[in-house]
């Protein structure tokens, strides 16, 4: 192998990808999209919204009059004390108060009063947490001396999600499909779409007959597909970063998940002729690819999910994953990672004995 060959073939394909508009916006179209997601999030996380909370307060008490005036509470109140748990579960309401009747008389003869708070588990714990400040510092701001009540909480209906919020695994699986995106499309798309180039410009023979092989063509055309793809999955990791849990092990699964669809966008680029081929079969390669990012989160049938193992993106999926939300026994994520270095290895050999049969 010419590595000047291969050089200088990698710099014109990185330039002439920069000129040509629609391999352009395969590449960026993954980090539009997230930038797209990121707004999105932005805008539903930077609103504040009210917060629900009951109360059963018989003897109208300061307390859950000041809670009331507070413009981030909206307060619903119940009958009876009994009902404070069930309101607060059917609501689905940060959290609830049972005020005893004669609170503020008592507060008023130096007593400290009974009070209960309850959390509704099924939120997150930032809105629990949020609930409970604002309820103790308004029984703080009832009296000078500390504390004028004693309150107990009471915990309402099981954990939503012990080990990660509902957003946090949200933001972590639409992160997954936009790496598998950026990855399927730039090396499923742009790179045998710069093999193809050159066979309808009929420059490639022209290239075989130059210090340069067909082994420094394919070279030159993989270290394109690597940079594009790579630059893209960077770009996306940085602007999710608070979804990456091990960085190394996130790397390491994005290089061999590039490397392998880099050499699947080879083997299209050897094998087909003109852009038409390409597009036609290169496509479907790629939606087969995204398949399992797309399908695993909504759950299988065994025998379906059995044959998800036969396709490799299968195991860069479940690297991704494991990698990003960190925690997963090394020996799980090894043997994913693991089977996708074989399908690596298995690719490529396809790719040399395709060229082989080329060139014969």
């Amino acid at each position: 192998m010419n590595p000047r060959a291969v050089w200088t073939i990698f710099r014109k394909d990185v330039i002439d990808a920069v000129r040509n508009r629609y391999l352009l916006i395969t590449v960026l179209s993954p980090v539009v999209m997230a930038l797209i997601f990121k707004l999105m999030f932005g805008a539903t996380t930077g609103n504040v919204r009210p917060i629900t909370i009951v109360a059963y307060d018989p003897g109208h008490s300061r307390l859950v009059a000041a809670l009331e005036a507070l413009p981030g509470i909206q307060l619903v109140r119940t009958a009876a004390a009994a009902d404070v748990s069930a309101e607060v579960e059917a609501r689905q309401a940060v959290g609830g108060l049972a005020v005893p009747a004669g609170f503020d008389a008592a507060m008023a003869a130096g007593e400290q009063p009974e009070l209960t708070g309850y959390l509704n588990q099924q939120r997150s714990p930032a809105e629990q947490e949020g609930w409970g400040q604002v309820l103790q510092q308004q029984i703080r701001a009832l009296a000078n001396q500390p504390p004028p009540a004693r309150l107990s909480w009471v915990r309402v209906a099981a954990p939503a999600q012990p080990q990660a919020s509902m957003q946090a695994q949200l933001e972590r699986m639409l992160l997954i499909v936009l790496l598998m995106m950026a990855l399927t499309m730039t090396g499923g798309l742009v790179v045998p779409l710069l093999l193809v180039e050159e066979k309808e410009k009929h420059t490639l023979p022209f290239l075989l007959l130059s210090p340069a092989g067909a082994a420094d063509v394919v070279a030159g055309k993989a270290l394109t597909g690597l940079l594009y793809g790579g630059a893209t999955v960077a770009v996306l990791l940085l602007l999710n970063r608070d979804s990456v849990a091990n960085w190394p092990l996130t790397g390491l699964a994005a290089l061999l998940g590039a490397l392998l669809i880099v050499a699947v966008g080879l083997l299209l680029g050897v094998v087909f002729n003109n852009t038409m081929q390409v597009n036609t079969w290169a496509s479907l390669v790629v939606l087969l690819m995204l398949v399992p990012s797309f399908v695993l989160p909504l759950g299988l049938s065994p025998g379906l999910a059995v044959a998800m193992h036969a396709l490799p993106t299968y195991y860069l999926m479940q690297a991704l994953d494991l990698s990003l939300a960190g925690g997963a026994p090394l020996g799980q994520v090894a043997a994913n990672l693991g089977a996708l270095a074989a399908s690596v290895a298995m690719a490529f050999t396809a790719v040399a004995w395709a060229l082989r049969r080329q060139e014969r």
